[in-house]
């Protein structure tokens, strides 16, 4: 696997990682979206995954309504010091159907509070808003620098695949990542952009 520096804070991970969204069923509707993926097989699979070379495992608060960041916490709870976890923040109300509540850093300090407990570690390696459309992200980079002062992430990002809100992330050059929706079923950020 390709190795290489993630942003100013020096860590390296792999140009891989090992999405976590399904761990633990998505908690939407009914059933979840794959079916409720049982505890015993998220440890077997993220164990394999570590042990064939996956460096990053990415996971959201959102994600089967905090499960997959209790699995991924159990999982890893004796991880290498070469593994990362990443999470987001920022999407859980929508995930819900609900409104967002995001409207001050207190909700991302709350949020992040939470994300270590369901996860079980002292700091976050890399802390990203779940709100790929975000128009003033603000709020949430005085929340993201402030948690890194206080040591409880490590980095911070952002996913998504709008230039305007990249640049409005990283205003400061201290956006660590951007996360695009690439795969083999979407290489569009492979192309030029004209904007």
């Amino acid at each position: 696997m390709a190795r290489q520096a993630t942003g100013a804070r020096g860590w390296r991970d792999g140009h891989g990682d090992g999405g976590r969204w399904n761990t633990g069923g998505w908690a939407r509707r009914a059933g979840g979206q794959w079916g409720r993926v049982a505890e015993a097989e998220a440890f077997r699979t993220v164990h394999a995954a570590v042990d064939l070379g996956v460096k990053l495992f990415d996971t959201a608060d959102a994600s089967a309504a905090g499960v997959s960041e209790e699995l991924v916490g159990k999982a890893l709870r004796n991880r290498p010091d070469h593994v990362y976890i990443a999470t987001k923040v920022g999407n859980f109300g929508r995930r819900q159907d609900a409104a967002p509540g995001y409207t001050s850093p207190l909700h991302v300090y709350l949020c992040c509070d939470a994300s270590l407990g369901r996860l079980q570690i002292d700091a976050i390696d890399l802390y990203q808003c779940h709100i790929g459309d975000v128009q003033d992200p603000t709020f949430f980079l005085e929340a993201f620098e402030r948690l890194v002062e206080r040591g409880k992430i490590r980095a911070y990002g952002s996913p998504t695949d709008s230039l305007a809100v990249a640049r409005a992330f990283n205003r400061d050059g201290k956006c660590a990542t951007l996360q695009l929706n690439y795969s083999l079923l979407n290489r569009a950020p492979e192309l030029p952009r004209t904007d």
